[in-house]
């Protein structure tokens, strides 16, 4: 058997694997592309016939991507109950086959699918549109979580120096911060920590409930932690890029909160050395003059 002979065999097999229909459908498919029948690749025998041998290889694969779905989803998978949610995870591999090289992508596309087929909201009926929206934000939290802990991180950099008092509040204007890749902000309709620490405790869970809510998600020592933010806090924080000066940043955030600079100043008087020691900013140098 040459090379290309092992590669017409490998094309045939991940198309009968991957391609969507039933099995009749893969293996015409499979046929047509590659020119193979399955009777000159599968063994025949009395006990394992050749469809059984295929279906074992299309089942594995699937649930294969099933159990990644799950471990990445648990809280949404144990909100929906897993028969439920087992249903929607094959519908989105339906939806839209994998094509990536890594498995780590399948959160994306899962994210994806309950967006794209959440039904429109109805006039009248609140805890219906509640019911619709819940599952999409529960798995956006889950889906920072994995993004967070494969971000790149503080870990062995030297910890960072912490803002001292005296330059918070007579030399501001020469503090200058970024945020790290290791933290993810979200703001939600729903509380929904309170859903996570009941899940990490393993107890029974309770309705979130419905207020507008901002985390944050972050690794800080190789742990992940979620803290829910202020308003003004979850701002502050987004605002951080790169190497903004702190004046800008409390500038932007008194423009969208509404609370005047002077107020944020005195909270950042406390806060900001609080939000350093947990990694949710650094500060950098401050950039030369030209």
């Amino acid at each position: 058997m040459n090379n290309k002979d092992i590669a017409q065999i490998q094309g045939w097999l991940n198309e009968v694997i991957t391609c969507q229909g039933t099995m009749q459908h893969k293996l015409q498919r499979a046929a047509s592309m590659y020119q193979l029948n399955e009777t000159e690749i599968v063994a025949d025998t009395r006990d394992v016939s050749i469809y059984s041998r295929i279906h074992v290889y299309t089942s594995g694969y699937v649930m294969r991507l099933l159990e990644c779905i799950h471990a990445d989803f648990p809280v949404l998978m144990k909100f929906m109950g897993e028969e439920v949610f087992n249903q929607f995870a094959k519908a989105s591999l339906m939806w839209s086959p994998s094509t990536s090289y890594s498995l780590y992508d399948l959160g994306d596309n899962f994210i994806r699918f309950l967006e794209s087929t959440r039904p429109p909201k109805t006039g009248t009926d609140d805890l219906q549109n509640i019911f619709l929206e819940l599952p999409v934000e529960i798995a956006r939290v889950e889906r920072a979580r994995q993004e967070v802990l494969r971000a790149q991180g503080l870990e062995g950099i030297a910890s960072a120096e912490l803002f001292s008092p005296e330059m918070i509040l007579f030399a501001p204007q020469e503090i200058y911060m970024g945020r790290p890749a290791s933290i993810k902000l979200l703001s939600s309709k729903f509380s929904l920590k309170p859903l996570f620490d009941q899940f990490n405790q393993d107890s029974p869970y309770e309705f979130p409930e419905v207020k507008p809510s901002y985390l944050a998600i972050s690794r800080l020592n190789y742990r992940l932690q979620m803290e829910e933010l202020e308003e003004w806090q979850y701002y502050f924080l987004s605002f951080c890029e790169e190497g903004v000066s702190l004046m800008d940043v409390v500038q932007r955030t008194a423009e969208q909160t509404g609370i005047p600079a002077s107020t944020l100043m005195a909270e950042l008087f406390i806060w900001l050395p609080i939000f350093v020691g947990k990694g949710f900013v650094y500060r950098v140098d401050v950039p030369e003059l030209a």
